[in-house]
This record gives C-alpha cells, structure tokens and sequence, in this order.
C-alpha cells in the first residue's frame, strides 16, 4: 500500500506493535481503549489538556515505540484521569476510579469482571484512621453466584 517496499522480516510483521511505522505503540493499542471506556463511563468526548511521557526504558530488543509509558488528561467539568503501562514490569495490571464518595478498583487487567468497591470517609489529613473506617464490597457481575479468583 502506502509503505516503502522491502524484503519481508517476520520480527516487523508479527511485532508491527513496536515500529513507529506500523504502529504509535502503548498510547494507541492500549490506552486509546482505557480512555475510551472513561469517556463512557464520564460522558465525556475529549480532555481539555493531555501530557504524556514515555520510554525504552526495559528491553532494548529494537523496538521504537516505548516499553513504558504515562499520560494525564484534564477534563473541562474538573476531573484529572492517569494512564500508565510499563510492560518491562509483571505486576498486575488494575484500574481505579477515584471519587468522593467511593473508590472502584479493577484488578487483573484490561477486561477483568473483578471489581471491589472501597467507600470514602474524609482523608488522612482530617481523620490519621480514616482507613479503619471504609466499607469495602466486593461487586459481582449479574448472574454470577460468587466472586471471581484474582487473575
């Protein structure tokens, strides 16, 4: 189509994810769906301001687009989202949304049914135990009868 020809290389194909020819790596594979899924959830089109920052900071195998990579997004009703990924690193992927009145946690990646409800009591700046004092719930899907293994 578009690109220069060449001989095939099976790195660049199966990997396209990693050359910035192909692909914008993290921020379009990945994020592109976790802030698609807050802008549902926040009925929101597009933040007002975005800075981001990433890397090859974890495998030097030839790649060009980053291993690591963060961003925030400030939105004109006041909220402020954060996005980061660092795939050199194995701990488990989660997300969290965090309100005034309760903080949702996903934890086991994009698509885990997993998530536990934590509510809010003030912070620590008025209350040092305010932690003894959060509701933490366990929410199950409709139709499930139990709680899902961590992933």
């Amino acid at each position: 189509m578009n690109k220069p020809s060449r001989p095939f290389d099976p790195q660049r194909y199966f990997e396209f994810r990693l050359y910035k020819e192909f692909s914008s790596g993290i921020s379009d594979q990945w994020m592109s769906h976790g802030i698609d899924l807050c802008h549902y959830f926040m009925n929101e089109s597009f933040p007002e301001s975005v800075v981001a920052n990433g890397g090859i900071f974890a495998w030097h195998d030839g790649r060009e687009n980053p291993d690591t990579f963060q961003a925030l997004f400030s939105y004109p009703r006041g909220f402020l989202v954060s996005y980061a990924t660092s795939f050199g690193n194995d701990a488990p992927g989660f997300t969290r949304i965090m309100g005034k009145q309760a903080t949702m946690i996903n934890r086991g990646g994009e698509g885990s049914p997993r998530w536990q409800m934590v509510e809010e009591k003030g912070n620590h700046e008025q209350d040092a135990n305010v932690d003894n004092q959060r509701a933490v719930k366990d929410i199950l899907l409709p139709g499930d009868k139990t709680l899902l293994p961590w992933r």
